[in-house]
């Protein structure tokens, strides 16, 4: 089997690193170790503290894991933990690092036991061997149970053989955090990857438990038969029944999109008549206002703007303008305006704020000539 050579993707931008763990943990070199811490180095030079190992892994060896603990856990502030298919045996070591243990779904697979040497040599060396193996589960024990919150006699007693874990249970157990999804079953594809086997040998029973069974293809039979489920057809409907429908579906779409196309169109005529409507309305309303010399002809296309505007309040405006004495009106001598106009012909400044505010405002609009005059009369002496 391959090496397995821990891979680091540092995201800047999420201030995040992605470190995979798949496949079998072989002893890595020191040259590979140093190109990993070389890593995690310059994802801490440019300040990143959070980590997230995926591990699909069956384990391996157990000095190669415990320096990638070692290194994740010395580099890095914010460490989280994501299962895939199988957390196993060396690959436990890898995931004790990390702060929160998360399965990716309820197929997920944890597995811890005693640790493996071999002894060889002279009954001192087999002797040294032992106590090394005693210090190793020492060590693994102590770190199972930080992490799950068991004790170390649980941990102990609990390895006599293989301990396999589904996420549930290690969820309940403590190994585990939360479950992200609630799927139960994984592709053989992800198996094998946690093995490191590109064979087709047979998988470990535990792990082969949660690969889906292949799925047969559908027959065309079995095509017709969804299709006709999906068009609300009843039970034993033919390919003739199959196609009348969906003739029958496409000739309704046409009609729908017709009518759909029609009401647009008549939408927009009555936008259009209520346009016009409105336009006549205003040129109507300030044709008036210049045939009563309200305003001047010069000034209608302010007042046009002003009505487009807002109609209602140009209308109350030119309704509450005096109308200027024709000139008809001036040769009879029928002595100028109105007599309300009559009455204010003498009024300052002031009189026309005390007494008719509104008709002071109409007079800014549309005599700002009297307007400024009156205002100097007033303020500028």
């Amino acid at each position: 089997m391959p090496d397995l050579i821990p891979k680091i993707h540092v995201d800047a931008a999420a201030q995040k690193v992605t470190l995979k763990v798949v496949g079998y943990i072989q002893s890595m070199s020191e040259e590979q170790l140093e190109a990993f811490r070389a890593e995690a180095l310059a994802a801490q030079g440019q300040g990143i503290q959070n980590v997230e190992v995926y591990i699909n892994s069956m384990g391996g060896d157990v000095f190669a894991a415990n320096e990638m603990r070692a290194i994740i856990q010395s580099f890095f502030g914010e460490r989280r933990a994501i299962i895939g298919a199988v957390c196993a045996s060396a690959a436990m070591t890898v995931a004790s690092a990390c702060q929160r243990v998360e399965a990716q779904g309820r197929f997920s697979q944890l597995m811890f036991h005693r640790p493996s040497i071999g002894a060889y040599g002279n009954v001192d060396d087999i002797e040294s061997t032992v106590a090394l193996g005693k210090s190793l589960e020492d060590d693994m024990a102590q770190y199972l149970a930080s992490w799950s919150g068991q004790t170390t006699d649980w941990i102990r007693s609990s390895w006599k053989a293989d301990f396999w874990m589904g996420a549930s249970k290690a969820k309940e157990l403590g190994f585990v955090h939360a479950i992200l999804s609630n799927d139960e079953r994984i592709s053989e594809t992800q198996a094998r990857a946690a093995l490191g086997d590109k064979s087709k040998g047979q998988l470990p029973v535990q792990v082969a438990a949660v690969v889906e069974a292949p799925q047969p293809k559908p027959s065309t039979m079995d095509k017709l038969e969804l299709v006709a489920a999906a068009l609300d057809l009843p039970e034993g409907a033919t390919q003739k029944d199959v196609t009348a429908k969906v003739k029958g579906l496409l000739k309704t779409n046409a009609t729908l999109e017709k009518a759909n196309a029609d009401l647009k169109a008549e939408n927009e005529t009555l936008k259009k008549a209520e346009a016009d409507a409105q336009k006549t309305r205003i040129t109507d309303l300030v044709d008036a206002a210049v045939s009563a010399g309200k305003i001047t002809a010069a000034k209608k296309e302010r007042f046009v703007k002003l009505a487009t505007a807002d109609f209602d309040s140009t209308k109350e405006l030119l309704d509450e303008m005096p109308a200027r004495e024709s000139l008809a009106g001036k040769v009879n001598g029928k002595g100028g305006a109105d007599a309300k106009a009559e009455a204010r012909k003498d009024w300052t400044f002031e009189d026309y704020q005390k007494k008719d505010p509104k008709a002071l405002a109409a007079m800014k609009q549309s005599d700002p000539e009297r307007f400024k005059e009156l205002f100097n009369a007033t303020y500028s002496g």
